[in-house]
């Protein structure tokens, strides 16, 4: 049999699922000999307030430690090493910069199997990212906690609201901060990609403390940056020719709907003959007249898709648009404990600060004003005079070529005559978006015994998160208005005259605060003994209460932006009053096993949270078991629960946004086939939003046999239904549905002509959105509970180490997650589809819930990561590899997918050599140094492009390792 390098990448992928990964380091350790003699400490896992002493927990909680972190390579972003090596885990971070960049304001949202996920850290909320404001995400964002402060990150992979709460669906990522540090620790990274574009990264960070039994101070500092990537640096993103809003385009098209009338179906493209900066003004010319003076060049008809794709190919938007954001932070942690009264009374808490500023950029703002007058008001808009915010020229203005007669035609109601749209952009301006942000939380706290057998906690947990949002390149509608009238700028121009953008060109600014402060109390103890054991107990109670804050320039709360969204003042709050319980009951113990039975424990937790306002409350329960039948070597678990998220702020109390749509394609009722073209969208909130709830299912084992010592092996199934989801619907479904049955779709009412308050589709006529120019479709796109997501599938995973007496030690490890099926159904009365293997648009809508979505989301049916490390005499070699099967890209999915395209797969090489100093034994002062060099990425490999969904990057970076590409690393780490 022959295999091809990829063949065989995907088979010892498959197989080296034997062989752990993050989800099982730290979960399990080697079972002791039988002359050992263990006592286990008891210890709280996220998952779970009671304490447990045992090894195989009943929930699948993985525990990401230090050296993991250190041998993914990445020293920059929490999400971005948790990806890597966690294939259940995915996300949208430093590449948002062009499919999220109004969604996630520079932030880092991670989901586990896709689903939203509850972020702690100790085990405790921080504020949301405040993008939400606007219409964003709602999410922690993990750039706001450094990697320099964590001691470990708990990752519990199943539904955990009647613990937590809200936004435990897919389960939560537990971020444990350092603690109890004796001595001083520095540490340095640097990385270089070789690649177009030359991306660096560099990191430096110092960690110190000291305890005296009583009282433990732990700080830490790092600083961090990442420069941007530009798509033009990346060969799958260069070219990328998506727009007709380029310099020198005019469009002429017929108003009249009605067939058989002169000028219906007309829409005509229209080019600046090579060497001609600019039209003759003075408004006396036919269009016919002007290519006949070689002023004009005709294309042909825009519905003709060659014309379309002629007029796309002129402007490469990979020149400016980023693809990976660039990042700097600024971070700080004050970690203190001090025992008051000894065990009876402990004082504790920390701050943990972070700054981080973040930069994306996309082209030049596009314009697209028509030539008013009258008749093209009443024909465009069905409003004269027109609305505040409408981007026109004046049939008057002095550069217009084009004489009223021409135009109108004779009609004066809009009902007929031609009108005139001038694409254009100011190429040298590019917009930049900027994010100034300042993290900080606090919590203090007190805890004590009562007895040996309980123990209480009390804590206030005060977090703000404010972002500073600047927006640069944007055109004042006003001023440029003012500008088209007087001359200033010509609209019909390839170049303008050297300042010809002053006092038009701005910054819009908005300023978001959230804050999230909660005060807990808990209480855990032992109930009474039972012959298996003691029934542990706990309960708590807690009251949040979140703020959400929008403050923006008057231009951009009153529309005055050129096609920017409006994003309005917005100041709401709610309360959320909690109570919570949880049973651990002993039904056989491993002292006195029963046939078939060596130990069984129950658990039982329940929670309450009540929202003010319209959310009402939420009652959610969640059951587990832990079975081993034989001996320790073999644990077998099971757990069922419900879970919820709760409507955002924004999405129940927000105002209404007008923007671009999202790259939308299409086919016409002509059979043209519509790629890359944005309409209008408006966007709002939803008071009558519902809480989206899950059900979760999970079942699994733990296996460490005796007679392999060394040897972890666990697997994992699990099924969640998640249902109401609160998003947006699919905007390419809208359009596709309302050009196919008119008035007939059960979208109709979501696409409005002329304006978002003007006139539907009329009739049951297919082609009423290709028949109309891209500016005056509106499509209306709020926010609703929506219809399910349906998800199975399994984690696996293994560790194995096998020391040796001669040549040192190896580790193998190895995780693999399979989804079995991944379904989603839009509404509630429509059918369930296969996404599980797929990319879609779809897909993304679920993954990034309550954004919107609008850019593809990849559900690979399987991915793994793999690494082995060998050890021996300070010497630390690790090789790792991903690796993503195939995809097919189906474009929108559902009903309307497009033809499916083979979607290659992808793997990643990573090398590192570490060594240490203090094997050495030169010097007391070197014996703290150790040096790592690497590579990630070696082979550089480059992420698979979907070009029917992923039309703004063309590959997904973010479930493809990013798209850095080879990049080669140092780290140099000092204790003393």
């Amino acid at each position: 049999m022959i295999f091809t390098r990829s063949g065989y990448c995907a088979i010892l992928s498959a197989s080296a699922f034997l062989l752990l990964c993050a989800s099982s380091r730290g979960q399990t350790q080697p079972a002791p000999t039988d002359d050992e003699t263990q006592r286990m400490e008891s210890f709280v896992v996220t998952g779970s307030n009671i304490p447990n002493a045992d090894e195989a927990l009943a929930i699948p909680v993985s525990i990401i430690s230090p050296s993991d972190i250190t041998n993914s390579g990445v020293e920059t972003n929490v999400l971005d090493v948790l990806r890597k090596i966690s294939p259940a885990i995915s996300g949208i971070g430093g590449e948002n910069a062009t499919i999220a960049t109004a969604g996630q304001d520079g932030g880092s949202q991670i989901l586990i199997h896709n689903l939203p996920t509850l972020v702690l850290v100790n085990g405790r909320r921080m504020a949301y990212n405040p993008v939400d404001a606007s219409g964003g995400a709602e999410f922690v964002d993990l750039n706001a906690i450094p990697l320099a402060a964590i001691d470990r990150i708990e990752v519990l992979s199943d539904g955990s609201s009647a613990v937590y709460g809200a936004d435990a669906i897919g389960g939560v990522v537990n971020v444990i901060l350092k603690k109890d540090f004796n001595g001083w620790e520095a540490d340095a990274h640097y990385g270089y990609s070789d690649t177009a574009g030359h991306y660096s990264e560099r990191s430096g960070s110092l960690t110190g403390g000291v305890s005296n039994g009583t009282t433990s101070v732990t700080v830490s500092l790092e600083y961090t940056q990442t420069d941007p990537i530009l798509e033009a640096d990346r060969p799958y993103t260069n070219p990328f020719y998506a727009t007709t809003y380029v310099p020198g385009i005019l469009e002429v098209f017929g108003l009249t709907t009605n067939p058989g009338t002169p000028g219906y179906g007309y829409d005509e493209a229209f080019q600046l003959a090579p060497g001609v900066n600019a039209p003759p003004g003075g408004g006396t010319y036919t269009i016919q007249q002007l290519v006949s003076m070689g002023v004009y060049k005709d294309l042909g008809s825009f519905n003709d898709p060659g014309v379309l794709s002629q007029v796309e190919h002129i402007y490469n938007l990979a020149i400016h648009e980023y693809l990976q954001q660039s990042l700097k932070r600024q971070s700080a942690l004050v970690n203190l404990d001090h025992k008051i009264f000894g065990d009876k009374l402990e004082g504790f808490g920390y701050m943990v600060f972070s700054h981080v500023n973040t930069e994306s950029g996309l082209n030049a703002q596009p314009l697209f004003p028509f030539i008013s007058d009258t008749n093209a008001n009443l024909g465009n808009v069905g409003l004269n005079p027109l609305p505040a915010g409408t981007e026109y020229v004046p049939v008057n203005a002095p550069t217009n070529p084009l004489s009223q007669a021409s135009l109108d035609q004779g009609n004066t109601d809009g009902s007929g005559g031609y009108s005139a749209y001038v694409h254009n952009r100011f190429e040298s301006s590019p917009r930049l978006f900027l994010n100034d942000d300042l993290a900080l939380t606090f919590v203090g706290g007190l805890r004590g015994k009562i007895n040996d057998d309980w123990s209480w906690e009390v804590a206030a947990d005060l977090s703000r998160y404010q972002d500073n949002y600047a927006n640069e390149g944007l055109l004042d509608t006003n001023n440029l208005i003012a500008a088209f009238v007087d001359g200033q700028i010509n609209p019909f121009a390839v170049n303008q005259a050297p300042g010809a953008t002053n006092g038009v060109l701005g910054t819009g600014y908005v300023n978001y605060t959230s804050t999230n402060n909660t005060f807990d109390a808990l209480l855990r103890g032992k109930l009474f003994e039972l012959p298996a054991g003691a029934v542990n107990f706990a309960a708590g109670v807690d009251f949040s209460r979140q703020n959400l804050t929008a403050v923006p320039d008057n231009n951009t709360a009153n529309n005055l932006w050129i096609d920017s969204p409006t994003i309005n003042p917005f100041d709401r709050n709610r309360t959320i009053t909690s109570a919570y319980a949880e049973i651990e009951i002993p039904i056989v113990d491993k002292s006195h096993p029963l046939p078939g039975i060596h130990s069984m424990a129950f658990d039982g937790a329940g929670r309450y949270d009540d929202y003010s306002g319209n959310v009402g409350s939420a009652k959610v329960p969640k059951v587990s078991l832990k079975y081993q039948p034989f001996d320790d070597e073999l644990t077998l678990r099971a757990s069922a629960g419900k879970s919820f998220i709760a409507p955002q702020l924004f999405s129940l109390y927000g105002p209404t946004q007008t923007g671009s749509s999202s790259q939308i394609s299409y086919t016409g009722s002509n059979g043209v086939n519509y790629s890359n073209v944005q309409f209008q969208a408006v966007t709002g909130a939803n008071p009558n939003l519902q809480p989206s709830t899950a059900t979760t299912w999970d079942a699994g084992f733990v296996f460490t046999p005796k007679a392999v010592p060394n040897l972890s092996i666990t697997g994992d199934y699990f099924d969640t239904t998640q249902h109401s989801l609160i998003s947006t619907l699919d905007q390419t479904t809208i359009v596709q549905s309302v050009e196919d049955l008119g008035a007939a779709s059960p979208y109709a009412a979501d696409v409005h002509f002329g304006s978002s308050s003007g006139p539907v589709a009329s009739g049951d006529t297919p082609g009423q959105i290709s028949s109309r120019p891209l500016s005056s479709v509106y499509i209306i796109n709020n926010e609703t509970n929506i219809g399910a997501v349906a998800i199975k599938g399994y984690d696996a995973s293994v560790v194995y180490v096998l020391p040796t007496s001669s040549f040192g030690k190896f580790e193998l490890n190895s995780t693999i997650t399979v989804y079995d099926s991944y379904l989603i159904q839009i509404l509630p009365t429509q059918n369930y589809y296969q996404y599980a293997g797929h990319v879609s648009t779809i897909a993304s809508n679920t993954e990034n819930e309550s954004s919107g979505g609008g850019e593809g989301g990849t559900i690979p049916r399987w991915k793994t990561y793999t690494s082995i490390t060998w050890k021996e005499k300070g010497f630390e070699f690790l090789v790792a590899q991903t690796f993503i099967p195939q995809v097919t890209d189906i474009g929108s999915g559902g009903a309307d997918e497009s033809p499916p395209l083979t979607v290659a797969s992808f793997q990643q090489w990573d090398f590192a050599l570490t060594y240490k100093m203090s094997a050495l034994h030169w010097s007391h002062w070197l014996d703290g140094l150790k040096v790592r060099v690497g590579v990630n990425n070696a082979f550089d490999y480059e992420p698979p492009v979907a070009p029917y969904r992923l039309e703004d990057s063309l590959a997904d970076v973010s479930t493809y390792d990013g798209p850095i590409g080879r990049m080669f690393y140092t780290d140099i780490s000092y204790k003393f």
